[in-house]
């Protein structure tokens, strides 16, 4: 919320911890989705006051996902572990809101791919970061595949059973575009 009053920050009692969050993947400042997003930085004032600074990624629901957005989620974290380390934060937290929106399982891969940002050398890419997070939460077996499926299921992020129990009748709900794009996804998902 500093964001929207970046003159508060002189006012604040020195010792507090600022957690910056934006929940999608960015170059080098977070964008502030209210500003158009702009980018920002609040860094220099922050730490002008003696605030620490850390970084905070996310791996949870946006609202009416049947998966998380793996690639998302993982290039949302890649962003901020390295802003963290170009700009010294004192901390990196990963949020996470409404797990009961989606399966435990799934954000559990992630937050252990996510994890190997600090606990592995690398490689870091996409890929690679969620096979070792299945390795940690499930093992050895069949890692590479599994990755690169949940990786697949992108393609098709916001669709699914969980859309189509919430909207039953597709049929005659389409936009612009036509009632084709629901057609796909409905041939893709009976497939």
């Amino acid at each position: 919320m500093l964001i929207l009053l970046p003159t508060a920050i002189p006012l604040l009692p020195r010792g507090f911890i600022a957690y910056d969050w934006y929940y999608h993947a960015f170059g080098q400042h977070p964008r502030f989705e209210l500003h158009n997003f702009k980018p920002y930085n609040l860094l220099p004032a922050l730490r002008d006051r003696g605030i620490e600074y850390w970084g905070c990624p996310m791996n949870e629901a946006f609202r009416h996902e049947p998966l998380p957005g793996f690639g998302d989620r993982l290039a949302n974290a890649q962003s901020w572990w390295q802003r963290c380390q170009k700009v010294g934060a004192e901390g990196f937290l990963v949020t996470g809101w409404e797990p009961n929106r989606l399966s435990r399982p799934t954000t559990s891969i992630v937050d252990a791919a996510i994890a190997g940002l600090w606990l592995d050398p690398g490689p870091h890419d996409q890929v690679s970061l969620l096979k070792r997070g299945i390795e940690r939460v499930h093992g050895r077996k069949n890692s590479s595949e599994l990755a690169r499926l949940l990786l697949a299921c992108d393609e098709h992020a916001f669709s699914g059973y969980a859309r189509w129990e919430t909207h039953r009748r597709w049929d005659i709900v389409h936009g612009r575009e036509g009632p084709g794009p629901s057609a796909v996804e409905q041939r893709f998902f009976q497939r």
